[in-house]
């Protein structure tokens, strides 16, 4: 069993991956994480801000090792019609 470690996220940050690397910790969507933090900010529940800024600076960022196999294509700058065709195994044709 792979071991999870709470890390910022290089490939999937607005601001500093501190989102990204929750919901990649907790397995959902990252956007979920950024829309309840923004949520809580204008709630005002607790110091949601202080503590974001706490994390960047505490969590580790991601390395080569606990990148998913979604980030691995934002790493490579790969296009969703390459993306694609590597998945179906056919060839890109040019664009027109």
């Amino acid at each position: 069993m792979k071991e999870k470690k709470l890390t910022r996220s290089v490939t999937d940050q607005q601001i500093a991956g501190v989102c990204a690397g929750i919901a990649h910790y907790f397995d959902i969507d990252p956007t979920v994480v950024r829309v309840l933090t923004v949520i809580l900010v204008f709630v005002g529940v607790g110091s949601v801000i202080p503590v974001y800024i706490l994390l960047a600076l505490v969590m580790p960022e991601a390395d080569a090792t606990t990148i998913t196999t979604d980030d691995t294509a934002m790493l490579h700058d790969v296009s969703f019609e390459e993306e694609l065709a590597a998945a179906r195994e056919v060839p890109v044709s040019e664009p027109r």
